[in-house]
């Protein structure tokens, strides 16, 4: 029985980040021209790499808007100019991120949600792949996390 309830806890916690996405696209209006990032970890290096190459996911995805999602306050206070468009960092806790995560595991509902991170949602390992033939973290969060099509060497 004790599986059952796992698996029926996993279903709530998915229909809660539904609705958590639901609230969130409304408020934000998120729209097919919007990238969404959402950053799960504090002081860590992933997001540092992501904010870097936001420009080359902008332009790949043709976006309109981009909302960067983080609790990292050393995230939310960078000033980013990326040519004209609009970038909003908005503080958004981690427990309503994991939601979302619990959700996107299941279905993955928006093409242009990204979560900055080799481990989550629950399931990744993409650290374990760190040093491998020489990749990079930099490497990873380009061609993995942000799913931009890698050509050797990142500028």
């Amino acid at each position: 029985m004790g599986k059952v309830l796992q698996i029926a806890n996993r279903f709530k916690q998915a229909w809660l980040g539904h609705r958590e996405w639901i609230k969130l696209s409304k408020r934000h209006g998120i729209t097919g021209k919007t990238i969404v990032i959402m950053m799960p970890h504090a002081d860590c290096g992933y997001n540092d790499i992501a904010l870097k190459h936001l420009g080359a996911l902008k332009n790949q995805r043709k976006a309109d808007d981009v909302l960067v999602l983080s609790y990292d306050e050393s995230i939310l206070t960078q000033n980013i100019f990326n040519d004209g468009k609009n970038v909003k960092m908005i503080p958004y806790p981690y427990e309503k991120m994991k939601l979302i995560m619990t959700c996107y595991c299941l279905y993955k509902f928006y093409p242009y949600l990204y979560f900055v991170s080799l481990t989550q949602p629950n399931g990744n390992s993409g650290e374990e792949l760190v040093g491998f033939n020489g990749i990079t973290e930099e490497e990873l969060i380009y061609s993995a996390v942000l799913r931009l099509p890698y050509r050797g060497a990142i500028v």
